[in-house]
């Protein structure tokens, strides 16, 4: 990811993309965002969870999931 390779890894600069009104965007800021600020990304994530609008709801249930079983490990 680009923002990642810049100095003093800019992921950080997402985080004025949560809470925006795209689910998609919310959920791929919210992914983006779990190295870096992963207290909001999980938070993010749960919100989109609780909106119920699949398919992105799904998508932040399912990284929850992952996270919390460590299937995934976010780099």
């Amino acid at each position: 990811m680009e923002l990642k390779g810049r100095p003093g890894d800019q992921r950080r600069a997402l985080k004025v993309l949560l809470g925006q009104g795209n689910l998609q965007v919310r959920v791929t800021a919210a992914k983006a965002l779990l190295v870096v600020d992963r207290a909001a990304a999980i938070r993010e994530l749960k919100k989109v969870e609780a909106i119920n609008c699949l398919p992105q709801s799904a998508d932040a249930g399912m990284t929850l999931d992952y996270l919390a079983s460590g299937f995934y490990v976010p780099s």
